[in-house]
C-alpha cells in the first residue's frame, strides 16, 4: 500500500467482534490488530504527536460505549479517525437491522455513518 497521495481513513471497529478480533488474528488467515493497523495509516499518513481521544455520550442501555480516537496533525488532506466500539462485536453502530446474538452485541450510542461523513466533510473543509 503506497498511495500516491495523503487522504483521511475512518476505522470502525468493535473490541467484542469475534469475526475480526480487535486484537489481531480472526477466522482463518493472521490480521494485525486494529492498533497495529492504525500505526500503519499514521505513517503512511505522515501522523505526527498523539491523537486525542473522546468518550462520546453513552445514549443507550445497550452495554457498548464508544471512544473517538483522531489524528488530526497529518499531512494536507488526511486524519485518522478510529472510533473504537467498546464492547460491540461485528456490527456498525446505529444500524438497526436484524443481528443475531452471534455476531455480538450493536452499539446505539452513535451513528456511524454519520460520524463517517461528518469526519471526511471535516477533512476536505480544511483542504
Amino acid at each position: 500500500c503506497a498511495p500516491q497521495a495523503p487522504f483521511p481513513v475512518a476505522i470502525v471497529h468493535g473490541t467484542e467482534d469475534a469475526l475480526a478480533y480487535y486484537n489481531g488474528y480472526g477466522l482463518e488467515a493472521p490480521f494485525l490488530s486494529i492498533p497495529q493497523a492504525i500505526d500503519a495509516w499514521v505513517g503512511k499518513m505522515g501522523c505526527e504527536g498523539f491523537p486525542s481521544e473522546e468518550e462520546l455520550p453513552d445514549r443507550t442501555a445497550d452495554w457498548t460505549t464508544v471512544t473517538a480516537i483522531r489524528y488530526e496533525e497529518c499531512d494536507p488532506g488526511s486524519a485518522i479517525l478510529h472510533l473504537r466500539v467498546n464492547g460491540g462485536g461485528h456490527t456498525w453502530p446505529g444500524d438497526t437491522g436484524p443481528w443475531g446474538s452471534f455476531v455480538g452485541r450493536v452499539s446505539r450510542d452513535i451513528d456511524a455513518t454519520r460520524e463517517i461523513l461528518e469526519f471526511f466533510q471535516s477533512v476536505e473543509g480544511r483542504s
